[in-house]
Formats: C-alpha cells, sequence, structure tokens
C-alpha cells in the first residue's frame, strides 16, 4: 500500500498475468490464499508467475489515474548536471538524453534557391524510403513503426490491424512505385515468399523459410515440429493452442508435418494477406503493374535482396574516375598532393565496412 497508496480506497485488489498465446492472450486473476498475498506464495512455481509481468486491478471502485501528490518531504530525483558534448550547455541527468536527441551541431536552412532538379528529387525520394525501411515516428506506437518487420532478406508486412485499417500498406505501395519510376532508391530485403504472393503466386506453392516468422515465440513452438523426435506433453501442449487458435486441428503422429507446413503458411502468409493486397494495390496506382507483371526480371530491381545491395570495397573502388595528371595540366592541386588524397582515400574505402561504404555512395549520390 505504501507503494500505491491509492489502493487503500479501491476496496480490495486482485493480481492478474496473462495466458494464451499470442493471438488468444487474456487476463487470468491469480488465486488468492487465506493470508492474502505475499512475496513467497508469488515466487512459488506452482503459480507459474516467472517472469511474466503481474497487474494489479481494484476490486469495487475505478480510481483516478492522475499522479498521486508528493509528500513535501519526498524528493525529486534529477540527479548531477551533464554538459552537452554538442552545444555545451550543463543540463540535469534526468533531461540530458532528451536535449541530445534534439541537439544539432549544424542546422542549415536554404531560402532564395529554388527546390528543383535531380538532386531534389533524389533526396526527397531517399529520405521517404529510408523512413519506410527503418520506421515511421508516430504517436500512437512507441518507439516508432515499422510497416516491414523480420531479419533482412526476410522481411514481412506489419500485422499491425491499426496499419491496417489506416491503409498504409497502400501508401507504401505508392511510395516504392513512385521512387523506382524517378530512379529513387528501392526497398530491399522483402520475404521471397511474400513476393512471390504480392505478383500473383499461389501461397500453398511458395517456399517459405522459418526465419520469414516475425514472432518469435511462435517461431519456437511451429519448430517443436521438424524432426521426428517424439513431443513431450508440454510441447504438444503449446502446439496444440496455436493450432486451435488459428481454427487448425491437433497435432498427431499422423499430420505432424503437415501441421509444421500450415501453421508457417498461416504465420508468415495467412496473417499478411490483406497488406499485400493493400501493396499490390498502391503499386497499381503508379502504372508500374503492367511493366512488372509483363516483365519479370524487373521484380529484383524493385525488390532487391539486401546481400545484393551491400557495398564493398572493390565494388566502390571500381566506380571511382581516378585523376590523372594529363586530365588537367592546369589545376591548382600538384600531382603529389593529388596522389596523396587519393590515396587517403583508397586507404579508407579499404578499410571500411558495408554499412560505412552505404553511407558513403549515399553521400555521392543522395540515393
Amino acid at each position: 500500500m505504501d507503494a500505491y497508496p491509492k489502493l487503500r480506497n479501491g476496496g480490495g485488489f486482485e493480481l492478474l498475468k496473462i495466458s494464451g498465446t499470442t493471438r488468444s492472450r487474456h487476463l487470468i486473476v491469480i488465486p488468492c490464499p487465506n493470508e492474502g498475498y505475499y512475496v513467497r506464495y508469488l515466487k512459488d512455481p506452482q503459480t507459474q508467475i516467472g517472469h511474466s509481468t503481474v497487474f494489479i486491478r481494484p476490486m469495487q471502485r475505478t480510481l483516478n489515474l492522475d499522479p498521486a501528490c508528493r509528500s513535501e518531504g519526498d524528493k525529486v530525483l534529477i540527479g548531477p548536471n551533464q554538459k552537452c558534448v554538442i552545444c555545451g550547455e550543463e543540463f540535469p541527468f534526468s533531461r540530458i538524453k532528451d536535449h541530445s536527441n534534439n541537439c544539432t551541431s549544424v542546422c542549415l536552412h536554404f531560402e532564395g534557391d529554388p527546390a528543383i532538379g535531380d538532386g531534389v528529387t533524389r533526396h526527397f525520394f531517399a529520405t521517404i524510403m529510408s523512413k519506410l525501411q527503418a520506421g515511421f515516428e508516430m504517436k500512437f506506437v512507441p518507439g516508432g513503426t515499422l510497416l516491414f518487420e523480420g531479419e533482412q532478406d526476410h522481411l514481412i508486412p506489419s500485422t499491425s490491424h491499426l496499419l491496417l485499417e489506416s491503409d498504409f500498406f497502400v501508401v507504401a505501395g505508392r511510395m516504392i512505385g513512385h521512387s523506382f519510376l524517378h530512379d529513387g532508391p528501392c526497398l530491399g530485403g522483402l520475404s521471397p515468399a511474400v513476393l512471390h504472393v504480392l505478383f500473383g503466386g499461389s501461397p500453398e506453392e511458395a517456399t517459405i523459410d522459418i526465419r520469414d516468422c516475425v514472432d518469435l515465440d511462435i517461431r519456437e513452438t511451429i519448430k517443436l515440429l521438424e524432426g521426428t523426435a517424439e513431443l513431450s506433453s508440454e510441447e504438444k501442449k503449446l502446439i496444440n493452442e496455436l493450432a486451435l487458435s488459428w481454427d487448425l486441428p491437433l497435432v498427431t503422429c499422423d499430420n505432424r508435418r503437415w501441421l509444421f507446413d500450415k501453421l508457417i503458411l498461416h504465420a508468415v502468409l495467412g496473417r499478411t494477406s490483406r497488406q499485400v493486397k493493400q501493396l499490390r494495390r498502391g503499386l497499381k496506382e503508379t502504372l508500374i503493374w503492367p511493366l512488372l507483371t509483363e516483365r519479370k526480371d524487373t521484380i529484383p530491381l524493385l525488390f532487391p535482396r539486401a546481400s545484393d545491395l551491400q557495398c564493398t570495397p572493390r565494388m566502390v573502388l571500381e566506380k571511382i574516375n581516378w585523376p590523372t595528371q594529363d586530365e588537367d595540366e592546369d589545376s591548382e592541386v600538384s600531382l603529389e598532393d593529388s596522389c596523396r588524397l587519393t590515396g587517403f582515400l583508397r586507404t579508407f574505402i579499404e578499410m571500411a565496412s558495408p554499412v560505412i561504404l552505404g553511407k558513403l555512395v549515399q553521400f555521392w549520390t543522395v540515393v
């Protein structure tokens, strides 16, 4: 009661925990012993709490959610002052992180210069495609909103109902199509199974990798069906709960492999079918759909594999037109200085990681 003083007026309280599978989770009440809840009882393995989050619910009243007033003796902990490494100002420990996220060393504003030309167009599409790949900052989802989730080359559309009902994937299809038409960057790393269905393939004929399954809990449950080892009662329980939540039969010795295929099919393609339809609709609105359907060889250009987009030092060095003495004899830079600078650049490229090389190429090309 000292930690939650408002519960004194709640007419008692009960503790709850989450139960069920990913798609059918619900709160259940933790039974209360005669002497009331106590730490030793909650830690008892028989309560099956473990590392689960425990929720507190008042039994007779709905409590006001406004923060409780602090007593005069309570002190707000703000920590010592820290110096910002960018602007040099000092801020309390509790505020320095928010300040650092908003503080920038240089802020440029271009005025009076028309925003026209290929460079501006490339920069615009590079910006929106990076948002599509890395996520949008939206207030209703903490930490940003990813439209495509999973591992590289195994990305699938998000199963968020909010994104689906808001037609975000239609917008994503338009962004991808217009960026392609204006020679902007493309969306890389999508699952081959999703691309197969996107361009008219049958879900049953798609080649699905277990890494296409984004939800790690579901992935581990489905992986239990691999092999021929006998399943324990606990493993059967997990599989059956998942199968029943998706209207599939219970696991048996005869349907084990069949159930594995059905579960992974639904986890990857069944739950994202509407998102894929929206994405297809957005692409059609940009009028590039006839090209994609008649020329299948253009699909890898629109949706390349992330592994194919990685830059290597050799790739970058081969694309550079290195200066020679005969190119410009009137250059103010001497041959010795030119060789020294190009040597530094070559060394930097040879030692850089693929991520750094990608940023270097983006800096050069604005794509």
